[in-house]
């Protein structure tokens, strides 16, 4: 069985384990307590420093965690000696998550706004007819693509009343009237998509979850993430998100 790293353990809490490795990982996570525990410890630590910092903290505050950091993980002179395999594994978590401490800090979204940071989502289509629906699901893309969402809903509109069973028409429809504020409209479509078998199924559970992040109604949206199971897509980013709701 594969032993991780808490290098590679980070990598994935964090959303950025994808493709065959974020499968292997999750496949090994249902069956490896340890692997389930140290994902878990992490998780917390991630949340617990995160939350260190306000959404409008200033160097001072960077540098005073960042030097807790420091003197906590690779100690004073005349700090207590640790295990050394606690010393390792703790330093490789502190090192990542100073990391995304300074990203949070001056990265553009911060950490108030995490529908942005959790929405990114480009719309593909496979049209190749060149018939007038396919025209316009290649002009809502782009659209939607081009983050004009006002746009693209519009054409998403009339597609979905052409062809109101497209479950890829259904979802960017939905997500689009999400982005644009409507949620009593785009919250009921995203709910059948997940009802149904499609392979929208979960994303419409991750979008619905994020409609409830945009109106502050973290309880929903915690709820919404629980349904993203392991293995799909969305997985990883649900949980990096769930660790970061409010409590």
């Amino acid at each position: 069985m594969h032993s991780y790293t808490e290098e590679e353990i980070a990598l994935y809490v964090n959303g950025d384990m994808t493709g065959e490795d974020q499968q292997q990982f999750e496949q090994v996570l249902q069956t490896d307590k340890t692997l389930r525990e140290n994902v878990q410890e992490y998780r917390e630590v991630k949340a617990s420093l995160s939350a260190r910092l306000a959404p409008d903290a200033q160097d001072k505050a960077l540098k005073h965690t960042l030097q807790s950091l420091n003197e906590e993980y690779f100690g004073r002179t005349e700090a207590k000696i640790r295990p050394v395999g606690v010393y390792i594994k703790w330093a490789c978590a502190a090192a990542a998550i100073a990391i995304i401490l300074v990203i949070n800090l001056f990265h553009p979204w911060r950490q108030n706004d995490l529908y942005k940071e959790y929405s990114s989502l480009q719309m593909v289509t496979t049209a190749e007819r060149g018939d007038r629906t396919d025209t316009l699901l290649q002009q809502a893309a782009t659209a939607f693509n081009n983050q004009e969402f006002g746009i693209a809903q519009k054409d998403l509109h009339a597609l979905y009343q052409q062809e109101p069973d497209n479950a890829l028409v259904q979802f960017y429809y939905a997500v689009s009237l999400v982005e644009t504020g409507d949620h009593h409209t785009g919250q009921p479509i995203l709910e059948h998509i997940y009802q149904g078998s499609s392979i929208f199924k979960y994303d419409a559970a991750y979008f619905l979850a994020l409609s409830y992040l945009k109106i502050n109604n973290y309880e929903a949206c915690r709820q919404w993430l629980q349904k993203v199971p392991a293995g799909t897509g969305k997985y990883a980013q649900a949980q990096s998100l769930m660790s970061q709701l409010p409590k």
